[in-house]
């Protein structure tokens, strides 16, 4: 689901405004967790409750797959 979902957002980015929302958003996200120890712990018992395997928020990178 994931990969689907990445696959999406990719083809949307052509969108500027698209572009500048997932920014926005990744971006607040990282900076919201990514200086506190407390929203950390915070972010990890919803990472268990949710049964997902996420550990971290990264910042946004461009994904880059290699062709076949």
């Amino acid at each position: 689901m994931a990969h689907w979902m990445n696959l999406v957002v990719q083809t949307l980015l052509v969108f500027p405004l698209v572009r500048y929302i997932e920014n926005l958003f990744l971006q607040t996200l990282h900076a919201y967790f990514a200086h506190s120890s407390k929203r950390q712990l915070e972010f990890t018992k919803l990472v268990k409750f949710m049964e997902t395997k996420g550990n971290k928020i990264l910042h946004n990178v461009k994904t880059r797959w290699i062709p076949c």
